[in-house]
């Protein structure tokens, strides 16, 4: 697992981790150098786009040109930049392709106030999901930053898949780029689809990205990171990201069974994730909100609710008003045990009075995308599950443990129909074939619709 969360140089065994906190540590590029040197730093395209104008003999401002096309007018080729040379166009073209985005779009679907959408890497033609949800007051993304998840949680679709590989900058921020181009007005950015954001190091090469004003100059504010415990990036998006929002997924207040539920909790306890929260407060004044799967029989009981709410009022005085208990819905998962069901609502609602009696801050969010596979923990590209190995233990393959709405408040509203627009001949739910009967006769109405 440390292949995975761990990006550094190996440590002595004699010093701690070289990304917990230090004052000394050096500051990122982004507060080093102007933003368009920092964004050349992170970006490996504009990086590349750089180099190419300076030996064409392009003078320097055409490069904030060609960035204002791409990141400011949202252009989809090449040709389509406005003002550039038609020489420098084509040059452009046969260096980086026809289209400006690494990603294309395979199949879009929608449903329940959700959009999602299949992008396939030109590089090697790996998948990804990305989902657009439609709020009452505005519009949010949810991205991957995986293909596939390394870790083992045990009621998410995108750890059956196992992880694939990691998602450069580019890539992360061209899910941005794509709904961009298609003419939708974003508020806000999660890093809370496929695989674990603080476990790829890119991801804050992406934060940067989104962030930098000469790109797409999206407020830090904006940005909402989901972990489910990573201890070095947590240090490491506080450093270097401090007004970013962070989401702690805890699913169970309990050792024993958060271990099943969320194997890293192996690695990185909840004592010492905590203590990292606790000092992300202190360093920052923001919230920390702390996702909470419901699950029938598993962690909705009185006792879980009591134990919640005793581990947040453990906390320090001046870091306990701070935490936010955003409690979600269990969403029908593929690949994932039956024994997980979506927890009934005297259970939620005597679980969420507990905590208001604790005088706890929580709030329980409804599913959106539930009926096109694109709510919390449903997220898979289409890939198979990973098969354990015959006579060995199961290789630990986890994705995104949920994601968590950084609203608060419960939302309404009723279900709209599915409907699918085919891309090309390539679909999401009709690629892969499930592992459970349940599932499919769950799926089969909308997989009417799907067939090639």
């Amino acid at each position: 697992l440390c292949v995975y969360i761990c990006w550094g140089p190996p440590c002595p065994p004699t010093q701690p981790c070289h990304l917990v906190f230090r004052p000394s540590l050096p500051q990122p590029a982004s507060v080093m150098a102007s933003p368009l040197q920092a964004a050349i730093a992170v970006s490996p395209r504009v990086k590349a786009i750089s180099e190419l104008l300076a030996k064409s003999g392009e003078p320097e401002w055409r490069l904030k040109q060609v960035l204002q096309g791409m990141y400011k007018s949202y252009r989809g080729s090449w040709r389509d930049l406005d003002g550039v040379p038609k020489s420098l166009k084509w040059k452009l073209k046969d260096h980086f392709g026809r289209y400006i985005s690494s990603l294309k779009r395979k199949t879009k679907v929608e449903g329940d106030f959700a959009e999602k959408v299949l992008l396939e890497s030109h590089r090697d033609a790996s998948r990804v999901e990305a989902v657009s949800l439609q709020f009452r007051t505005h519009r949010s993304l949810c991205i991957s930053s995986q293909i596939g998840c390394a870790f083992g949680c045990a009621f998410c679709a995108t750890g059956k898949v196992g992880l694939k590989r990691q998602m450069d900058a580019d890539e992360i921020t061209d899910q941005v780029l794509y709904f961009f181009q298609m003419g939708q007005k974003i508020d806000s950015v999660s890093f809370m689809g496929m695989g674990e954001p603080l476990a790829n190091p890119k991801i804050f090469d992406a934060l940067s990205i989104l962030t930098s004003p000469d790109l797409y100059g999206m407020s830090t504010r904006r940005m909402n990171v989901s972990t489910v415990g990573v201890v070095p990036g947590i240090l490491k998006l506080t450093e270097e990201f401090p007004q970013a929002n962070l989401a702690f997924s805890l699913h169970s207040p309990f050792t024993e069974q958060r271990n099943r539920l969320v194997p890293l909790n192996k690695m990185y306890p909840l004592e010492q994730v905590f203590e990292v929260l606790d000092h992300r407060i202190k360093k920052t004044g923001r919230q920390i909100w702390v996702a909470y799967l419901l699950l029938r029989g598993q962690n909705d009981s009185l006792e879980h609710a009591r134990a919640v709410a005793d581990l947040i009022r453990q906390r320090p005085a001046e870091t306990r008003y701070l935490y936010h208990i955003n409690l979600l819905p269990y969403n029908v998962g593929r690949a994932v045990p039956e024994q997980y069901r979506r927890a009934e609502e005297e259970a939620v609602s005597i679980f969420q009075r507990v905590l208001e009696e604790n005088r706890i801050s929580c709030s329980y969010r409804n599913s959106f995308g539930h009926s096109i596979d694109a709510a919390c923990g449903q997220l898979f590209a289409g890939y198979e599950e990973r098969m354990p190995i015959v006579g060995a233990a199961r290789p630990a393959s986890s994705g995104l443990a949920q994601r968590s709405s950084f609203g608060g408040a419960k939302s309404t509203g009723g279900s709209r129909s599915a409907r699918v627009n085919e891309a090309g001949p390539q679909q999401p739910a009709a690629s892969a074939s499930s592992s459970s009967s349940s599932f499919q006769n769950r799926k089969q109405g909308r997989r009417t619709s799907q067939q090639r």
